[in-house]
């Protein structure tokens, strides 16, 4: 599906889609949706900045905090992934070589999202 830059069009199938929300100012989470977009041949997902109103309708929909922009959230068929788990979700639906880092997930959650603090709070700096 396209970016949807002003979020003004509601997302037709809400538990069908697949929504990305992210950080619109941050550079590395703007070259991160850069990066699925490109391997998105399917047009299959959504993207939405923190900062549109759609965006954060959805995130009080499922209780999580819109201030904090510190983490990157993935809703496939209306249920939520965050953090290190929403990567991993949406690098399995990539599908190819890119799911077989979803290996990862056997990695204790509180490992993986200290390894995805570290990189959120520094992504500002880090700018690849």
């Amino acid at each position: 599906m396209q970016y949807n830059k002003n979020n003004t069009n509601l997302i037709s199938d809400y538990n069908s889609s697949k929504i990305i929300i992210y950080d619109g100012k941050c550079m590395l989470c703007s070259k991160s949706i850069a990066f699925i977009t490109q391997r998105d041949k399917k047009e299959e997902f959504e993207y939405l900045s923190y900062r549109g109103t759609y965006a954060q309708k959805l995130l009080d929909k499922h209780t999580l905090d819109f201030t904090s922009t510190q983490y990157i959230v993935y809703i496939n068929k209306g249920k939520h992934h965050i953090k290190s788990r929403a990567i991993l979700e949406i690098l399995r639906e990539l599908g190819g070589i890119w799911s077989l880092l979803y290996i990862f997930i056997i990695v204790p959650p509180f490992i993986r999202n200290f390894i995805y603090d570290i990189i959120a709070k520094n992504r500002n700096r880090w700018v690849i």
